[in-house]
């Protein structure tokens, strides 16, 4: 035989703590269990009931069969003394109630009715004596008692009324060679109440304590959550807006209809009018000049655009690049600024002769 490690051991003492533990989300605390029903049949089998035998299996049978008028749900426990000078317990062994098994159930019970011996007479008070201290230990019991009715019962909350009707009833009831079913009902240890039938007539079953109704209160509405505006008032960055992009075309027809129109051609008139305007006081001949030069650009720069729809010459206009724009402008202010640079001077030159050249010219002519 190998020895046990001390190392076996505590990982099997670790496995069964693991094991006993619950899991995170489990509940200890076990579910409340199901109220137990408890019912029990009590036959008297005295010589004096030997008579009214063959309709206790009648009424018995059928009781069962119809799981006591609906009053037994599956699971219920069903139990059967027998008695007369004594008591007998545990000959019909103790049976959990089910609906598919109630057939086999009553038919049980009616064999075992059968097998009885009825002899002796009857003393209820040793069955009293037991059935007071089962009903301390049930939760619900339910007990059916089949009799002949000659003896008085004694130990219960309602002697006296169980008795009065035996007596009213006894001659009937022996005549017929029916049992009386007295149904005794008790609950947490006490008796709530009874009934005393008399076969062929239905048998009545006296109510429980109706189990009080749980009810949930329904849920408060969620609060409304109170938005507070905040205290920090913060100023928000400024948008800074970007240029539009121009694209570079040397087609003019190739411009997109979104680009802003531009106006090129309208300044560089009014520039040239100006320096015309300028230029005007000094030389009469470069006025001319400058007049024509502008008057050339003007058109030039008209030429492409039709009079008879602005917007869509706007439209052309701006897929000029700028940049060649102004070069040509640049060239054209420097081609006038010579011009008028090349006849001031002459002029100039005209005027500042000496009398000693002109006296010598006068001379060789």
């Amino acid at each position: 035989m190998k020895p046990i490690r001390p190392l076996h051991i505590i990982a099997l003492t670790l496995f069964l703590i693991s094991s006993a533990a619950p899991l995170p989300g489990q509940s200890s605390a076990k579910p409340k269990p199901k109220q137990e029903n408890r019912f029990l049949i009590v036959l008297n089998t005295s010589s004096a009931m030997s008579r009214r035998s063959e309709n206790m299996q009648n009424v018995a049978g059928n009781l069962m069969a119809s799981g006591l008028k609906g009053e037994m749900k599956n699971g219920d426990t069903l139990g059967v003394w027998t008695y007369n000078e004594t008591l007998h317990t545990g000959q019909f062994p103790l049976r959990k109630w089910s609906i598919q098994a109630r057939q086999d159930t009553a038919a049980a019970l009616v064999e075992f009715i059968k097998q009885q011996k009825f002899e002796k007479r009857t003393r209820f008070t040793n069955v009293m004596e037991s059935l007071s201290a089962l009903t301390k230990i049930s939760e619900r019991l339910t007990v059916l008692i089949l009799t002949d009715g000659a003896e008085t019962i004694s130990g219960t909350p309602f002697d006296n009324e169980i008795n009065a009707s035996f007596k009213l009833n006894e001659a009937d009831q022996r005549k017929a060679k029916m049992p009386f079913v007295v149904v005794l009902r008790s609950e947490k240890g006490k008796f709530i109440g009874h009934t005393v039938n008399v076969p062929p007539w239905p048998v009545e079953f006296p109510k429980f304590t109706p189990e009080p109704v749980v009810i949930t209160p329904p849920k408060p509405p969620p609060e409304e959550q109170v938005v507070v505006p905040s205290l920090i008032i913060s100023n928000p960055p400024p948008r800074v807006e970007t240029a539009p992009v121009i694209p570079t075309a040397t087609n003019s027809h190739a411009a997109t209809a979104t680009a802003p129109p531009e106006t090129p051609d309208t300044n560089l008139a009014s520039q040239v009018n100006v320096t015309d305007a300028h230029t005007a006081t000094n030389s009469a001949p470069a006025t001319t000049e400058t007049n024509l030069v502008a008057k050339k650009i003007s058109q030039s720069s008209q030429g492409d655009l039709p009079a008879s729809n602005p917007n869509e010459s706007a439209k052309k206009k701006a897929g000029i690049n700028p940049t060649v724009v102004w070069v040509a402008v640049a060239c054209v202010l420097l081609g006038v600024m010579g011009l008028i640079f090349a006849l001031t001077h002459r002029n100039r030159s005209k005027e500042h002769v000496s009398l000693i050249t002109r006296s010598m010219g006068d001379k060789k002519k």
